[in-house]
């Protein structure tokens, strides 16, 4: 799961840097959303949420401008 935090974290910090007012759609699994969440919220990968992600939801995440995380 630590490999998958850093892989994912390296992807979101591109994302983050192309989002310039813009919606961004990334479409994953529901582990990989988990580990993009608690990566947005600033936890680590020894504090991934055991959260359920139903087949098909949407989760949304709004960033801030004050929002970034390297």
């Amino acid at each position: 799961m630590r490999e998958v935090f850093a892989r994912v974290g390296e992807t979101l910090v591109y994302i983050t840097e192309l989002r310039a007012a813009q919606t961004i759609v990334i479409v994953s699994h529901g582990d990989t959303i988990r580990v993009a969440a608690a990566w947005l919220a600033g936890l680590g990968p020894q504090q991934i949420p055991c959260l359920e992600i139903a087949n098909g939801s949407i989760t949304t995440v709004t960033l801030s401008d004050e929002s970034s995380r390297e």
